[in-house]
C-alpha cells in the first residue's frame, strides 16, 4: 500500500487532479444537541459521492480508518 497523505480538502482545478485522487473533508455537525463528525469521500472529476461516514468523535485515527 502506498502512503497516504491528509489535507484538508479544498477545491482546486480539475488540470491538477491526478486519477488517483479522491476529495475527502469532514464537518461537524449537530444532531438533537449532540456533536457528531460527518466524513465524505467525492470523485473530483464526477463529483460522485464515494462514501460517507459519521461518527461520535473526530481524531486522527478516525480520519486514517475513514
Amino acid at each position: 500500500m502506498g502512503s497516504i497523505e491528509v489535507h484538508k480538502a479544498d477545491l482546486q482545478p480539475l488540470s491538477t487532479v491526478s486519477e488517483d485522487q479522491l476529495a475527502v473533508d469532514e464537518k461537524m455537525i449537530l444532531l438533537h444537541g449532540q456533536k457528531f463528525w460527518l466524513y465524505g469521500a467525492v470523485d473530483p472529476y464526477t463529483n460522485e459521492i464515494l462514501h460517507v461516514s459519521l461518527y461520535p468523535i473526530a481524531n486522527k485515527q478516525k480520519t486514517r480508518s475513514f
